[in-house]
C-alpha cells in the first residue's frame, strides 16, 4: 500500500492528535509521507536484512513507528526542535528516522555496525529527504560524534546490559538519554533518572518502558 493514508489507522490517528495536543506539534501530509516511505523500505528489505521481527512487518505503523513517535514530547522537552540527537544502532531506522521527519531542524548522527544496514539507512534518508543526517559505519563508543549531543537514543541495541553502562559513561553533561530499558543503578549525584509515566505509555502506544536519564 502506498500514500501516507497507509499509516493513518485507529492508532495512528488518536496519537497524532495527543502528540499536537501535548506539543504544538502537527503532522502535515508531507510528513505523513516520508513515514510511509520508510515503513515501504523496511518492508521491502526485512527479509534479506532483518530490520524488525517477521511478526512486526504487517504492524510497522503501531509497533515501530508510534514507539518512535512516544520519544518526540521527551526531545523537545529536553533539548528543543532543534536537538543535537545521537542514534545508537539504529537498524531499520527507528526511533531516529520517524523523529527526523518530524523534527527537520535536528541534527541527527546514526551509528550502525552492520555494513549492509548501513546501505539501507542511506537509502531510507535519501527516500525521505532527511537532510542533515550523518550515518556512521562503527561500534559505540568506539565511533561517536565529534559534537556532544544533546539527546542519545538506543531503542533497537543488541546486549543493553553492556550498551547501556557504556552509554551513561561516554555521555556529556547536560545530555539526556532516552533509555528504553531498565537502566542500571547509577550515582545521584552524577545523574538524574526519571521514569516516564505519560499517555503514550497508558495507551500502549510505546512498547515497554522509558527512562530519561540527564547528566548534571
Amino acid at each position: 500500500m502506498t500514500g501516507y493514508g497507509a499509516v493513518i489507522d485507529g492508532t495512528l490517528g488518536p496519537a497524532l492528535a495527543a502528540l499536537a495536543e501535548d506539543t504544538g506539534l502537527r503532522i502535515d501530509g508531507a510528513v505523513l509521507e516520508r513515514f510511509q516511505r520508510h515503513l515501504d523500505l523496511v518492508r521491502t528489505w526485512n527479509r534479506q536484512l532483518g530490520l524488525v521481527s517477521a511478526g512486526d512487518v504487517e504492524h510497522l505503523a503501531a509497533r515501530h513507528l508510534l514507539d518512535a513517535l512516544s520519544l518526540i514530547p521527551l526531545v523537545l522537552r529536553f533539548a528543543g526542535p532543534s536537538a543535537t540527537c545521537l542514534d545508537i544502532g539504529s537498524g531499520g531506522g527507528f526511533p531516529a528516522i520517524p523523529i527526523k521527519c518530524a523534527l527537520p531542524a535536528i541534527t541527527l548522527t546514526i551509528i550502525e555496525r552492520n555494513v549492509r544496514k548501513v546501505g539501507f539507512l542511506q537509502k531510507v534518508t535519501a527516500a525521505v529527504n532527511a537532510g542533515d543526517v550523518a550515518i556512521v559505519h562503527g561500534s559505540f563508543p568506539e565511533v561517536a560524534m565529534p559534537t556532544p549531543p544533546d539527546i542519545i537514543t538506543a531503542r533497537a541495541v543488541e546486549r543493553p546490559e553492556r550498551v547501556v553502562p557504556e552509554i551513561l559513561d561516554w555521555m556529556p553533561a547536560g545530555c539526556a538519554f532516552l533509555c528504553q530499558t531498565t537502566p542500571p543503578p547509577v550515582d545521584p549525584a552524577v545523574f538524574h533518572v526519571e521514569h516516564i509515566q505519560d499517555r503514550w505509555r497508558r495507551e500502549a502506544w510505546r512498547r515497554g518502558e522509558l527512562y530519561a536519564i540527564s547528566r548534571s
